[in-house]
């Protein structure tokens, strides 16, 4: 069963909790967009910095070339294509991180309205650390004036599948695809334990908790 389809058979109490899952929901659909957007503006950045390469590299055997018009406006256009690539991936990954962010607010609207739920404490324990540092970074990116006011040079630089941002690190690569998405499914199946444990509550019948049982 897709990820739409579980979200929408959670029926969670409150209601606001279940809401929550819902904006959750729609907001890995986002991040999953923007990873695929960074992987091809990646791949785009890649082949525009051979083609700045090839246009640049000039020695003795192709010196000569410098005084051709068509080889220096193809180098022209090759920095300018290699540009807006950049702009266009460093965008994609600012916007990933506010992304990331406001999955954690998700979550955290979850937390507030389920307060007592061991399912979610646990995640909270396992992925806290993760999504604390994309709030750090989300801060930085949005108040940027106020980190240069505070002396920071790094306002953001790409090295390998790691952004940084006042010395600070971003994973935006695969490991980060693989902890959002053990993230997300651990959400789903911690509120499918809690929504069917209100179910049997609601029946009459005592309160088990999902935490210690085996999931698949």
């Amino acid at each position: 069963m897709s990820d739409m389809y579980r979200a929408s058979l959670i029926l969670l109490n409150p209601f606001k909790a279940r809401v929550g899952l819902h904006l959750a929901e729609s907001e890995m659909k986002v991040i999953r967009l923007q990873l695929r957007r960074i992987r091809e503006d990646m791949a785009m950045s890649a082949d525009a910095f051979k083609k700045v390469r090839v246009t640049h590299h000039l020695d003795d055997s192709n010196r000569e070339r410098f005084f051709d018009d068509d080889f220096r406006e193809a180098g022209i256009e090759a920095m300018k294509r290699g540009q807006e690539v950049n702009t266009t991936l460093f965008a994609d990954i600012k916007f990933l991180v506010m992304s990331v962010r406001q999955l954690r607010r998700f979550f955290m609207m979850i937390r507030k309205y389920l307060p007592n739920e061991p399912e979610l404490e646990e995640l909270e324990k396992r992925y806290g650390g993760f999504l604390k540092d994309s709030k750090d970074i989300r801060n930085g990116i949005v108040h940027e004036d106020d980190r240069i006011d505070d002396g920071v040079s790094d306002l953001g630089n790409l090295y390998n599948s790691k952004f940084t941002f006042d010395g600070k690190e971003f994973e935006i690569g695969p490991e980060l695809e693989r902890i959002l998405e053990e993230f997300f499914e651990g959400l789903l199946q911690a509120c499918e334990f809690i929504a069917e444990r209100q179910r049997t509550e609601a029946a009459g019948c005592p309160r088990k908790s999902g935490s210690s049982e085996k999931r698949p």
